[in-house]
């Protein structure tokens, strides 16, 4: 923008307004970057949750508790670095 034909309180208000754009922007930026984070959590609790009730059914039968606990935790970890570059490629 060209300042140079402005009036001193034109500039003013000008320079008043453009870091008024920048102060709502930077705020909205952070709202977005929580709920990024919340998502995370939210699909690695419920992923959690889920594979541990599936793993917990058939994992006396077939594999030791620590076999079941590393295939839990493998597939807790995957599921997280999914849903965080699906959120990145898409959002």
């Amino acid at each position: 923008m060209d300042f140079s034909r402005l009036t001193r309180s034109q500039k003013k208000r000008a320079t008043f307004l453009s870091k008024k754009r920048r102060k709502r922007q930077k705020e909205f930026e952070q709202q977005i970057s929580i709920i990024r984070h919340f998502m995370l959590a939210f699909t690695a609790g419920i992923g959690f949750i889920l594979l541990w009730s599936g793993i917990s059914r058939w994992s006396g039968e077939f594999m030791s508790y620590g076999e079941a606990m590393a295939v839990g935790l493998g597939l807790l970890i995957v599921s997280g670095f999914m849903t965080k570059i699906f959120i990145k490629n898409f959002s």
